[in-house]
């Protein structure tokens, strides 16, 4: 029963806000941002993280809107090319299955991640 309370606790304080702070930090890629003395602009770590960032797929007349954007330079070669990561978050099952539109963001990223811990906590309360 201690499990089952501390998934519950767990389940109760994650958002989306606090979903969105964490990955307002570069420590989930498993780097760092650091300053670089005597370097320009271009030659910086940069890291952003845009939420509800809107692009233009084509298949519908409104835009629809990634959960999570970040543009980061930290795990390229050259610091003035980017990578773009797409996040969607997940707060159910019904959400991950129906939802086919991160597929559509394909031509606008360069990597897609599913945040999915809010679905893994029910699965687990679900198997206790």
């Amino acid at each position: 029963m201690l499990i089952v309370a501390s998934v519950l606790k767990i389940k109760e304080t994650i958002t989306a806000s606090k979903i969105v702070a964490a990955l307002s930090k570069p420590k989930w890629l498993g780097e760092e941002c650091n300053r670089k003395a005597f370097k320009g602009a271009y030659e910086q770590d940069k890291y952003k993280t845009l939420t509800e960032f809107p692009v233009y797929t084509g298949t519908t007349s409104k835009s629809r809107r990634i959960d999570v954007l970040v543009a980061e330079n930290l795990r390229v070669k050259e610091h003035f090319n980017l990578n773009l990561h797409g996040i969607e978050i997940k707060v159910s099952k019904s959400d991950l299955v129906n939802d086919m539109k991160y597929s559509e963001y394909a031509e606008f990223i360069n990597y897609l991640w599913l945040e999915l811990l809010s679905i893994c906590l029910f699965l687990i309360l679900i198997r206790l």
